[in-house]
């Protein structure tokens, strides 16, 4: 198997995900090195060299690793500048932060883009209770944005509704009441969200409005 220096002045790859920083479709300059379970570097007497296929097969999730191979490799993301880790042994691999599921929106006000890509970061850390809390209050004040007087006290029901009837009036109600429901219980009832399913049509939901109130208009 042919090895390459580390460190040098270009990176040995690239590779392109969503950038669990910035939150945007990027390329990753790859660096990175392998050790075994000795934590000792493979070398050749002159430097730090890394093992190709490992590392590739790292990025890409691929299990075919000796059970006493441990690589690590880290990236530095084209847009933000901020690194993203990768590592562990076959039966434990990590990557950290994870890849952002869900688009980036542009024209997003500052304070909403925050929530938005917090929603991101939980469903990616598998943090849905608290996804759902920040999806009740995005939503809430996208409705109030959009001129919405609320009647009664069920504020997020009505909120739901509202951005349904205005943006998307064909879609599933059943879509819909699963929003409503969950996000209200996890609030009002100490509830533990924990059906990725769920907290992924929240996500879906709250991205789709987030597209038709700010991105569309201004393109």
């Amino acid at each position: 198997m042919k090895n390459k220096p580390l460190f040098s002045n270009k990176p040995f790859n690239t590779h392109e995900l969503v950038c669990g920083h910035c939150g945007l479709n990027t390329v990753l300059y790859l660096y990175g090195i392998c050790v075994d379970e000795n934590h000792k570097y493979h070398h050749n007497g002159e430097g730090i060299w890394y093992d190709e296929k490992l590392l590739k097969d790292l990025v890409k999730g691929d299990s075919q690793w000796q059970s006493n191979e441990i690589g690590s490799l880290f990236g530095i993301c084209s847009h933000c500048g901020l690194p993203v880790i990768f590592g562990g042994k076959r039966d434990n691999r990590f990557m950290y932060p994870r890849p952002q599921k869900f688009n980036a929106i542009e024209h997003l006000p500052e304070d909403v883009g925050k929530i938005y890509n917090e929603m991101r970061s939980c469903f990616g850390a598998n943090n849905y209770s608290a996804l759902a809390m920040l999806a009740r209050t995005l939503l809430k004040h996208i409705a109030t944005e959009q001129g919405h007087v609320f009647t009664t006290k069920s504020d997020f029901v009505e909120s739901v509704d509202f951005l349904k009837k205005e943006f998307f009036p064909k879609v599933n109600s059943n879509f819909i009441n699963q929003v409503k429901k969950y996000a209200t219980e996890v609030v009002h009832d100490l509830t533990i969200l924990e059906d990725k399913d769920i907290a992924n049509n929240i996500m879906l939901f709250s991205e789709q409005i987030l597209k038709m109130v700010y991105e569309l208009p201004n393109k």
